[in-house]
């Protein structure tokens, strides 16, 4: 029996000794990684916070509180929003008189390694920080060496540097994405990830009409899709523009005859407006529109590629709807993630086509793209004469 209880004392010892040592791991992890590390003087300014993966509106936060982390790893394919946070980080870290010193940019495409470990470790000039920005980034390009080495340098960082590390036009779930699961994984557990996604139209139309009523101009849902369709779904296309239609209408109401007046279209917007003009049948104002994509110096080949598109996603969006499938199912099948605006006016229009005359359409760019490559007539005189030939099949409804 005595023997029974010193076993027991001895494990009720080991218990509390486990206990009071996981106590302890917790309490430090708490305040070497989760607390904040105000080192930041009169900037207040928190570095050392474990934050992995955030959303645009905490990101918000973490600026407007001065509460960053070391590490950020931006991705995603809305470029603005990428441009945007990058320069909001920037502008709360720093003063602009200390810009010149403490700010310095990196390409991946031209990465030199020891240059951006001297920039990473050196100390900041007149501030308290300093900022470095590599742009471009893709980890699978790294070497296994390499790889290492570079997590090695993020590891050690000053806590006087904040990095920011940009990737564009990537989305988390895309398969190109996969091997650079162990970097964000990384990032993750060192600093902190932000994925901006491409904004579907209701919330473009939504951000729109913000910016307006913000400078106290009206701006209806119908003119803010109008801009958005002109501006191909571009956030940032689609903001310059707003700007400039809401200084022209004296900060009072857009008009979608301002927006038709002074609103620019994109190359794609005007290939698609040609395809349009074939649907209706309106053939002259089609060759004239030929005409002016060819005047404003756009390539010819990239004109035919436009147009062949714009006729493949007509040829989907008839498919798709004879399967009975939604936009969004069809948005999934052909991957039109990045431009579901397109099948989505592809389904609008391919109503006033037959399957036959889409596959006539697009056999006659497919035989203008040989000639283009084959033969030594002039690109241009080509493009008409496929303008000609389509609207002659487009006439024929068997």
């Amino acid at each position: 029996m005595r023997a029974i209880r010193l076993i027991l004392k001895l494990l009720g010892f080991l218990v509390k000794f486990i206990f009071i040592k996981e106590l302890t791991y917790i309490w430090l992890h708490h305040f070497l990684f989760c607390d904040s590390l105000k080192i930041g003087g009169k900037f207040g300014l928190n570095v050392g916070v474990w934050m992995p993966y955030l959303t645009i509106s905490a990101l918000k936060e973490h600026i407007k509180n001065r509460d960053f982390s070391q590490i950020y790893f931006f991705y995603g394919e809305e470029k603005y929003l990428l441009r945007y946070f990058v320069k909001s980080i920037q502008e709360s870290l720093l003063k602009k008189s200390n810009l010149e010193f403490n700010v310095q940019n990196f390409d991946a495409q031209n990465f030199e390694f020891k240059e951006f470990c001297n920039a990473v470790t050196s100390l900041p000039v007149f501030s308290n920080y300093k900022l470095v920005k590599i742009s471009n980034f893709n980890f699978e390009k790294f070497k296994k060496n390499e790889a290492r080495d570079f997590k090695s340098v993020l590891e050690e960082l000053p806590k006087t540097t904040v990095l920011v590390i940009v990737q564009a036009d990537v989305s988390r779930n895309e398969k190109t994405f996969a091997g650079q699961k162990m970097f964000l994984e990384f990032v993750e557990k060192n600093g902190a990830s932000v994925e901006f996604k491409k904004m579907d139209k209701p919330a473009l139309r939504k951000q729109l009409i913000f910016w307006a009523k913000a400078i106290n101009t009206a701006l209806s849902p119908l003119c803010a899709d109008e801009i958005i369709f002109r501006c191909e779904g571009d956030l940032g296309t689609s903001k310059q523009e707003l700007c400039k239609l809401c200084a022209f209408s004296g900060y009072q109401e857009v008009t979608i005859d301002m927006v038709d007046e002074l609103c620019g279209k994109g190359f794609k917007t005007n290939v698609f407006l040609f395809s349009k003009m074939i649907a209706e049948q309106n053939y002259s104002s089609a060759y004239k529109h030929l005409l002016n994509l060819i005047e404003n110096k756009n390539e010819s080949f990239a004109i035919l590629s436009a147009i062949s598109a714009s006729f493949v996603d007509l040829y989907r969006a008839k498919i798709a709807i004879e399967n009975k499938k939604s936009v969004s199912e069809a948005a999934a099948i052909f991957d039109y993630k990045r431009a579901k605006f397109r099948i989505e006016s592809a389904y609008r229009q391919s109503k006033k086509f037959t399957k036959r005359q889409l596959l006539r359409c697009l056999d006659v760019t497919v035989k203008t793209s040989f000639l283009f490559k084959k033969t030594n007539v002039n690109k241009e005189i080509l493009l008409q004469k496929m303008i000609g030939k389509i609207a002659e099949d487009a006439l024929q409804r068997i």
